[in-house]
């Protein structure tokens, strides 16, 4: 019998898996994806959407398949010297929400969304044409913008997401300031003799990149000491973070379950994106939101605008706490929540957060740990009739605070 080769089972792999996708989104009436038109999704980018199960994973199967024939067909020099480039989209990124360029192209565009040239986009922000195009032109040919003629743009589906109105810009804006300030840090962290075996938050590389290692605890203090116009940037690019991940936490615990009057304690729970869906759609709970002082006075202006009558009843409390020194909120009827929070710690400093919940917990309370885990990054070369070919993908684990 002839083994099929990995191309073959590849091939094979997409075409499998995008006769599925189109299939799964007939079956849920949701329209066909697109790049270039200058409009959303009606379905997919709505911040609340949660596609089904089978769905979601066959979109995440044909996009990484996708993925992998793309590097197997390039030369790898070609694959390596490109991805060694990255870091110049992630500038072009930064200018464009610095300079709120897809806004700046849809005003001046007009409700026609005509092209607009780089000279009037660059006498509108005080560039220099060829500096736009510098900026605009890389992010065209990552599908983020539209260059519909030379030097002449429109915004795309992509770029959309950069508005100013968008939450998906503020996580942009945040991750494309930080992490080329960080990643080259990462080597005296991790290397250097007197500090490679340390896994404390205070030795994070993010420290490092500021010179503040073992000067603040954590890289919460250093956003509060060093660059704090960054926090309100952080919370609402955490709720961008967390599009269609909240809904999917509401559908697969029973919440409804939980007795009338249950109070949900949302540790760490930023401008408390999940504990205004939990209310929203649960009556039967009230909720607590826990985090560093600065950060719940953005939860409470947050909900006090959008979910005032939830402040007003007090359903939901805000309380400034340090989950290293004490959870605040105890007595019966208390489910303690930790979404995305353990995974950004090492082990002495996650079982300390742990110990201190268990100080607090009655006979009826329950503890639920949602977050991420570092899978392997395994290709397990699977072929069945169809030759198929399963993927394994890694989930990138982040190293501001030495988490592991």
């Amino acid at each position: 019998m002839t083994q099929t080769s990995e191309f073959q089972a590849l091939k094979a792999l997409i075409h499998t898996n995008l006769d599925k996708y189109q299939e799964l989104l007939k079956k849920s009436n949701t329209p066909e994806p697109f790049l270039d038109e200058a409009r959303m999704h009606p379905v997919m980018d709505l911040p609340n959407h949660v596609p089904d199960k089978e769905l979601y994973v066959t979109t995440q199967n044909l996009a990484s398949a996708l993925d992998m024939m793309a590097t197997m067909v390039q030369l790898p020099s070609w694959r390596l010297m490109s991805e060694s480039m990255a870091t110049y989209t992630v500038f072009s990124m930064q200018m464009a929400t610095s300079l709120q360029l897809a806004d700046v192209i849809q005003e001046l565009g007009g409700s026609a969304g005509k092209p607009v040239s780089v000279d009037e986009i660059g006498a509108r922000v005080g560039l220099p044409p060829s500096r736009v195009l510098k900026v605009l032109r890389p992010l065209a040919n990552s599908y983020i913008f539209q260059e519909t003629s030379e030097g002449f743009f429109v915004n795309n589906r992509s770029s959309l997401h950069l508005s100013e109105d968008c939450d998906v810009k503020q996580f942009v804006q945040y991750t494309s300031w930080i992490h080329p300030r960080v990643v080259p840090s990462i080597p005296d962290a991790w290397m250097k003799p007197e500090s490679k075996d340390d896994w404390s938050p205070a030795n994070a590389a993010f420290l490092h990149a500021f010179d503040e290692q073992h000067k603040c605890r954590d890289a919460f203090e250093l956003f509060q000491k060093r660059i704090p116009e960054l926090i309100p940037r952080f919370g609402v690019g955490m709720q961008a973070c967390n599009r269609g991940a909240v809904e999917g936490v509401l559908l697969d615990y029973a919440w409804s379950e939980l007795p009338k009057g249950t109070t949900c304690i949302d540790i760490g729970g930023g401008i408390g994106a999940l504990m205004a869906a939990l209310l929203d759609q649960y009556p039967n709970l009230n909720g607590v939101v826990q985090d560093r002082p600065e950060v719940v006075e953005q939860a409470k202006a947050s909900f006090e605008k959008n979910m005032p009558d939830a402040v007003a009843s007090g359903r939901v409390r805000f309380e400034a706490a340090d989950f290293f020194q004490e959870i605040k909120a105890s007595g019966p009827n208390k489910v303690y929540v930790m979404r995305m929070i353990i995974h950004d710690w090492p082990d002495k400093e996650a079982l300390q957060i742990l110990q201190n919940v268990k100080a607090k917990m009655e006979a009826d309370s329950k503890v639920i740990i949602i977050d991420t885990l570092l899978q392997p990054a395994v290709i397990v070369a699977v072929r069945n009739d169809n030759a198929e070919l399963g993927v394994c993908l890694s989930v990138v684990c982040a190293v501001k605070r030495s988490g592991r």
